[in-house]
This record gives structure tokens, C-alpha cells and sequence, in this order.
């Protein structure tokens, strides 16, 4: 599996980061063989490849209807119609709409991700909260990222980083992927003390996360 970029510090472990652009960059501890590095590439190829597949499928253009430039967006796994709004400052939800500020589309995609952000800035600490203390978990901080091309992640420090993209989900995969990244407290690994864990917690976890995959493909913002 070929890369685009090795970064080699003083970590202790191997990471793969598949960047915005498509990069494939690995993150290596100083002296870690080449041999070890190009093994851990092979065992994560299925992985890197699904990853690259969402980064193309995202980077394609919004296609263009007409008026508003989009039938609707998905909000907690449903697909929202838009309602135009002219005068109004941001993107709300009105009853099943989601009422927007009339623009370009450009400054139209700044108003939904600043709608997606601040659903997920009250929604997401609760949420990650009430999991935590149901099953045992003791995360330090929540934070809302912006990513692409992780749903979440989880810090050797204990942070629970969380897209806003997440709001687009239905809750249960929501919810699959907070459990996801708790159970990254206690296996930093995805081996397969870490699968268990997450099935003992979450039985139909492996459904879901088929789930998470498929709803990824209709995701185009």
C-alpha cells in the first residue's frame, strides 16, 4: 500500500491519517522499521481504501437543483426539506423544515455547517456523558471537530473528539460511534479485545457500523 508521507516522532505507536486531498500519511515512532511499517499497511489496506473511497465521494460537487441549490439536508438521520428565508441570519428548523438564509451557495454551506455545529455543541457532550456513566467510561473533554474524514476520535489523554457531521446521522449510529471512541479508553487498539468490548456494550454494534457505512454513501456535504 503505498503512502504519501511518513512522519516520524517520538510516539510510541503507528497511525494512518488519510488527509482531505487524499494524502496517505503514516505517523511512526523514530526507529520503527520499514518492514513493521509496510506490515501494518497491509494488514490496514481494506481500511485506507474505504477511507479514500469516502474522501472521493465527498469531494465530488453538490448537485444543483432548483432554487435554494439542494433539495434538502439530512438532520438526525432524515432528509430536512429547505425553506428560504430571506432576511433570516442563520439556518433553523422549523417544525420538518429547516428554514436558510437565502445566498450563494457558497455562503449557503457556511450557514449549514454553522447550523451542524451548534446542533452538535448541544447535543454531543450530553450525549457522550450520559453513554460514559451508563457503561463505566470516564472520558476527560468532549470537543466538536470539523472533520472529514473521521466520524471521531479518541486522545491518549482522554478526549473525545466529535465531527459535527455526526448531527446528519440517525441516533443509533450516533450513539455507535461515541461508544466506538469510549471504548478507545480502555483499548487504544482496534484488536480484538477492543471489538469484544464494544459488543459487550453495544450487541448489535456490528450491524450498525454496516449501517454507519451505508448512510456514509448518501452524505455528499
Amino acid at each position: 500500500m503505498p503512502v504519501d508521507r511518513v512522519l516520524r516522532s517520538r510516539r510510541k505507536t503507528l497511525a494512518i491519517e488519510i488527509r482531505p486531498d487524499g494524502q496517505v500519511w503514516v505517523r511512526a515512532p523514530l526507529h520503527a522499521p520499514q518492514a513493521y511499517i509496510d506490515q501494518f499497511l497491509a494488514a490496514k489496506a481494506d481500511w485506507i481504501q474505504r477511507k479514500l473511497q469516502l474522501v472521493q465521494q465527498r469531494q465530488q460537487p453538490r448537485p444543483e437543483e432548483s432554487g435554494s441549490g439542494a433539495q434538502g439536508v439530512y438532520y438526525l438521520g432524515e432528509l430536512f426539506p429547505l425553506q428560504p428565508a430571506p432576511g433570516a441570519r442563520s439556518a433553523q428548523i422549523h417544525g420538518k423544515t429547516i428554514r436558510v438564509p437565502t445566498g450563494d451557495p457558497l455562503e449557503m454551506k457556511t450557514h449549514f455547517a454553522r447550523f451542524y455545529r451548534r446542533e452538535a455543541q448541544k447535543m454531543f457532550p450530553m450525549l457522550v456523558s450520559l453513554l460514559a456513566t451508563r457503561h463505566g467510561f470516564s472520558p476527560s473533554k468532549v470537543r466538536i471537530s470539523s472533520g472529514r474524514t473521521r466520524w471521531g476520535s479518541c486522545s491518549t489523554k482522554g478526549t473525545i473528539s466529535l465531527t459535527w457531521r455526526l448531527v446528519m446521522l440517525p441516533m443509533p449510529l450516533i450513539e455507535y460511534v461515541i461508544l466506538h471512541e469510549l471504548t478507545h479508553l480502555q483499548h487504544h487498539n482496534h484488536n480484538t479485545q477492543f471489538w469484544s468490548a464494544l459488543q459487550s456494550i453495544l450487541p448489535d454494534s456490528a450491524q450498525r457500523r454496516k449501517q454507519l457505512r451505508a448512510f456514509e454513501k448518501q452524505l455528499i456535504f
